[in-house]
């Protein structure tokens, strides 16, 4: 059987429990090379966003698992995220503070993942 989701509904289950911080994550099945590891990306962060946009305390943070997230900078703004957080191994550490000022500068918070083998 395939399995059903209901984003809506669990969305909602969320904000009626209290809380204020929703953590999405997006993997894009490259940067953790599975086919299993693809989720969704800026498309499915504006819904979120649109639905809900009369929660304004509900902040959205998207956690980039993705092959060269600094492609995903500005989709994620326009989406309506409150903080990105990014992948420190997937990219070199200049690059890495290039696009936390490019997530700030956008507007938006920024946060580093850091694997524990780092």
């Amino acid at each position: 059987p395939i399995a059903r989701s209901d984003m809506k509904g669990e969305v909602q289950n969320c904000i009626d429990a209290g809380v204020c911080h929703l953590h999405v994550d997006v993997f894009d099945g490259v940067y953790l090379d599975s086919p299993h590891a693809l989720t969704f990306g800026p498309q499915m962060v504006s819904a979120i966003r649109k639905r809900f946009a009369e929660h304004t305390q509900l902040a959205l943070d998207i956690h980039l698992c993705v092959d060269r997230p600094a492609r995903y900078a500005a989709a994620m703004a326009e989406a309506g995220a409150s903080r990105v957080i990014f992948m420190f191994e997937a990219m070199s550490l200049d690059k890495a503070v290039e696009l936390a000022q490019t997530i700030t500068s956008l507007g938006m918070s920024c946060g580093i993942s850091i694997n524990p083998d780092t």
